[in-house]
């Protein structure tokens, strides 16, 4: 990025405002940003009010002499991003950003009222971040698309969040020290996760305990067992499906319960079945059934916001609306 003022980063070549976010000694430290006054007033209402003349910092602004903005309690590098977004400086932007970074710059979105600004990008971000199942810090989306406004991808982030987890969702972490949405939120998100949790475990449990009707059916269960502890899927300590799945295919395919059994009439003739395969549709099912969450319904029930029409469609199980 090319500077001016000697330390100022260039985001409007004739800029009149130059940006100071940042303090000394934290994080980045302070990073001067020149910006023009006038695009920052279309993008955000906040420094439209700040810019208009009513106060010092708006008062005889020219690109010749650009007056210095103090922001030390602003994420510099969410500032930065941001500015180079509603300046359409976004050639050297980032496809992909981690969780933490995108949730930052949600909260100055929210912060100085300039969602509209960033919400194509944030999309483009929260696509990465969904297909990335080994995202760090993934628990901070739910706030940052409630933040941006994104009820679809609120939507498809609860999802996920229950049936694609790398852990047991931290609350801590996911409200990030702020109240915008309530922790009641994130507790039924946790609860859900623990559902799904045992629904995996449960599913497991019904295909290796029970079925050991005979010598020939103990044989070949075990002979399964020893497939998924070498696979390190027994016990199960796996919280994702896709995850489970990708390691069930290491793991070969028992013949039927009754393949090898000699004795008439036994019962294990009634389980004509092959045991991976009844798993894997067992899982398919758990993981189909898990729906998201309707970021509307978290509004009007959870936030008292006045009833709007759901943005995203609750008809054919598409969205779980919020109890």
């Amino acid at each position: 990025m090319s500077k001016s003022g000697g330390n100022a980063e260039v985001v409007a070549k004739r800029g009149d405002v130059i940006l100071q976010s940042g303090q000394d000694g934290v994080g980045e430290g302070v990073r001067n940003i020149l910006v023009s006054s006038v695009v920052l007033g279309l993008a955000s209402p906040v420094f439209a009010a700040m810019f208009d003349g009513r106060f010092s910092e708006g008062q005889n602004l020219s690109p010749a002499s650009p007056r210095t903005v103090p922001l030390p309690d602003d994420d510099p590098e969410s500032i930065i991003m941001i500015c180079k977004i509603a300046h359409m400086q976004t050639a050297e932007l980032p496809l992909k950003l981690a969780a933490t970074v995108l949730s930052k710059i949600a909260l100055c979105c929210n912060k100085y009222d300039c969602a509209n600004v960033v919400r194509s990008w944030a999309i483009i971000w929260i696509g990465a971040l969904l297909e990335d199942l080994e995202a760090a810090d993934f628990e901070k989306m739910p706030l940052a698309t409630h933040l941006l406004e994104l009820p679809r991808e609120f939507f498809r982030v609860s999802q996920r969040l229950v049936r694609d987890p790398t852990a047991i969702l931290s609350v801590t972490k996911a409200t990030d020290g702020h109240e915008f949405l309530p922790l009641e939120v994130f507790e039924y998100l946790l609860l859900r996760q623990i559902s799904y949790q045992r629904r995996i475990t449960t599913a497991f449990a019904s295909i290796v305990t029970g079925l050991e009707f005979c010598a020939a059916s103990k044989q070949a269960l075990s002979t399964f067992i020893f497939g998924l502890r070498r696979n390190d899927l027994w016990p199960v300590n796996q919280c994702s499906v896709l995850v489970i799945k990708s390691k069930l295919r290491a793991v070969p395919e028992s013949p039927p319960l009754y393949a090898s059994c000699t004795t008439p009439n036994c019962a294990c003739k009634s389980v004509a079945r092959y045991t991976k395969a009844t798993l894997i549709a067992e899982l398919d099912k758990i993981y189909d059934a898990v729906d998201g969450i309707c970021l509307d319904c978290v509004r009007q029930k959870v936030l008292g916001e006045q009833k709007r029409e759901c943005r995203v469609p609750h008809a054919m199980r598409e969205a779980t609306v919020y109890p």
